[in-house]
C-alpha cells in the first residue's frame, strides 16, 4: 500500500495485493480522503502465521442450501466468543451495497456481510481477516464435496469430510506423494481424483491397479517396455509413469505391489527416474504418486513383506478413510440421494425402525454392499412401506454378516436373572470396598457404572462365557446391543477386568 498526503488530502493506493485492502480499496485501484486530523491504517495480517490461530471449527452443512447459514452461525458464535458481536447477512452475489467493508464471498453464489452491532476498536479488523481467511478454506472445502457429489460420491459423516480436508490441504501444500488408507469400497479413488483436481496440474489422471498384473507384467506396465523386451513383445510399452507425465499417477492396492519392483518405486519417488524394461537409459517423469490400500502398511513392513524406506517415502501425507460401519451419516446421505420409483424418494419409503437397523449393520462391503442392497429393495417394487422385516430380509441376503435385528428376536430376559446380575454386581462392589454396602450417591454410580453395566453388556452381548475381551467380536457384541464398538470394548474391559476367570 502507498499513502502519501496532499494538504488536506490523503491518497491510499493498493500497489498490488491479492484482497485489496480493509478502507475498501480495490486491488491496483486509489481512492482519496480528506481529514484535517491523523489517518489511522491497520493492516490485515496475511498469513495464518501472523495472526491469532484461533479460528471457528470447520463446518457441517448438507448442501448448497444450508451451506451459507452454516458459515453465518459458526462465525456469528465465533465473534461472540471474542466479544465483537455482530449481525451477518446473507446476501446475493450482485448485490450492490454502500460499504463493502465486511463483505465475504462464499462458493454459493452468495455473500456474507458481517456488521459490529456496538463500537468495536483495532481488533475488529483482525477479526475480519481471519474470518475471511477462515471462510476461504471452508470455500475450498464446499467446492472439493461438491465436486464430489458431483461425481455420485457421499460426503456427509464428519469422518469422511476430515478425510476430504486432508486430500485437499495435501494439494494445497503441494504433496509430491499422497498415501489413502481403509478398506476396500470406502472412496478412496474418489479422493484421489479429488487430490488430483485440486493440484491443477496439466497432466492427466492415470489409474493402476497393483494387483490386477502379473509379477511379470507389473514392472512394465508402470513404466514401460522396450519392443522385444520380453517374449511376445512385439511393440514397445508406454509406462503408466510415462503416461501420467506433468499428471498424476493413482495406485491402488499399493500393498500388493511385489518387493522386486518396489525399489523401483522407491527410485521415482526420490529422484524422478524410471528405467524401461530392456533399456539401459533412465528416463525421468514429473508426476505425482497418489498411493491407496487396504494392506496394515506398518504390519506390512515390520514382518518384512513391504520395503520399510518404501513405507516411510509413502508416509509423509496419510489420509485414512473409515469404514462405512463407522460413517453412519453417510448411509442416510446415500438413502436420501436415491428413488426407489420416479419422483419417489428411497427414504419415503422405508417403515418406522429401518433407517436403525441400515446405520448399525456391519456393511462388510462398504458402500458396494450398500449400493447392492438398495439395488434389490428398487428391484422388489414393494407396495407400500419397505417394512423392517423385508428390509432385513434383502439385507441378510447380500451381506456377509447377519444384520442387526435380522436373526429372531432375543427371549425376554427372566426377573431372576435381572436379580441375580444386580445381586453380583453388589456382592462385587462389597467385596472391593471392605464389605461395604453403597451409601452415598457417588456410590451408587460407582456401583453402576463399574459393575453392574459391564455385567448387563456382557450378559446382553452373549459375552460372558468368553475367556477373555480378546476372544469377543467386538463388533457383533456391539451389535446384538446396538451399542458402538468404543462403548462394547470398555464395557467387556471392565468385565473381564473385574469378572473374568
Amino acid at each position: 500500500m502507498r499513502v502519501h498526503r496532499e494538504g488536506d488530502l490523503i491518497h491510499i493506493a493498493d500497489v498490488g495485493s491479492r484482497n485489496g485492502t480493509w478502507v475498501a480499496v480495490p486491488s491496483g485501484a486509489e481512492v482519496t480522503a480528506r481529514t484535517r486530523d491523523e489517518l489511522s491504517i491497520h493492516l490485515a495480517p496475511t498469513s495464518a502465521d501472523d495472526a491469532d490461530s484461533d479460528e471457528p471449527s470447520d463446518v457441517s452443512f448438507s448442501g448448497r442450501s444450508d451451506y451459507a447459514r452454516a458459515i453465518a452461525g459458526a462465525l456469528e458464535s465465533w465473534l461472540a466468543t471474542k466479544e465483537l458481536p455482530s449481525r451477518i447477512s446473507i446476501v446475493s452475489a450482485n448485490a450492490e451495497l454502500s460499504d463493502e467493508v465486511g463483505r465475504i464471498p462464499l462458493a454459493s453464489s452468495e455473500d456474507l456481510v458481517i456488521e459490529p452491532t456496538r463500537t468495536v476498536g483495532p481488533g475488529w479488523l483482525t477479526a475480519l481477516a481471519q474470518a475471511e481467511r477462515w471462510v476461504r478454506r471452508q470455500n475450498v472445502l464446499f467446492d472439493a464435496e461438491d465436486s464430489m457429489r458431483v461425481e455420485g460420491l457421499i460426503v456427509a459423516s464428519p469422518a469422511m469430510r476430515r478425510a476430504v480436508a486432508r486430500v485437499v490441504d495435501a494439494a494445497a501444500a503441494g504433496a509430491r506423494v499422497l498415501l489413502i488408507t481403509g478398506p476396500s469400497g470406502v472412496g478412496k479413488d474418489g479422493l484421489a481424483n479429488l487430490f488430483h483436481r485440486r493440484l491443477g496440474r496439466a497432466g492427466p489422471f492415470v489409474a493402476r491397479n497393483c494387483a490386477m498384473f502379473s509379477k511379470e507384467l507389473v514392472r512394465s506396465e508402470l513404466f514401460g517396455a522396450e519392443k522385444g523386451a520380453f517374449t511376445g513383445s512385439v511393440q514397445r510399452i508406454v509406462g503408466a509413469v510415462e503416461m501420467a507425465n506433468e499428471g498424476t499417477l493413482f495406485l491402488d492396492e499399493l500393498g500388493e505391489l511385489p518387493r522386486d519392483v518396489q525399489p523401483m518405486l522407491l527410485r521415482f519417488l526420490d529422484h524422478g527416474e524410471y528405467e524401461r524394461l530392456g533399456s539401459y537409459g533412465r528416463a525421468r517423469a514429473d508426476v505425482r504418486i497418489v498411493a491407496a490400500t487396504n494392506r496394515d502398511l506398518r504390519k506390512a513392513s515390520l514382518e518384512n513383506e513391504f520395503r520399510t524406506d518404501l513405507w516411510f517415502r509413502l508416509s509423509v501425507h496419510v489420509v485414512e478413510v473409515p469404514p462405512l460401519a463407522e460413517r453412519p451419516e453417510d448411509v442416510v446421505a446415500y438413502l436420501r440421494s436415491r428413488e426407489i420409483a420416479k419422483g419417489q424418494p428411497f427414504v419415503d419409503a422405508l417403515a418406522p425402525g429401518v433407517i436403525d437397523l441400515l446405520t448399525q449393520h456391519a456393511w462388510a462391503g462398504n458402500f458396494r454392499e450398500l449400493v447392492n442392497f438398495v439395488e434389490r429393495c428398487i428391484s422388489r417394487k414393494t407396495r407400500g412401506a419397505l417394512t423392517l422385516e423385508t428390509a432385513a430380509e434383502i439385507l441378510r441376503e447380500g451381506a456377509l454378516q447377519p444384520a442387526v435385528g435380522a436373526s429372531p428376536p432375543r427371549s425376554p430376559v427372566a426377573t431372576d436373572e435381572w436379580t441375580a446380575w444386580a445381586l453380583r454386581a453388589r456382592e462385587a462392589f462389597a467385596e472391593d470396598h471392605d464389605g461395604a454396602f453403597p451409601q452415598t450417591w457417588d456410590h451408587i454410580k460407582d456401583l453402576v457404572e463399574n459393575y453392574l453395566k459391564p455385567i448387563l453388556f456382557a450378559e446382553l452381548s452373549a459375552a460372558s462365557g468368553s475367556k477373555g475381551i480378546d476372544d469377543v467380536d467386538l463388533r457383533v457384541a456391539a451389535e446384538r446391543v446396538r451399542a458402538d464398538r468404543g462403548t462394547a470394548a470398555k464395557q467387556l474391559r471392565r468385565f473381564f477386568d473385574r469378572f473374568g476367570p
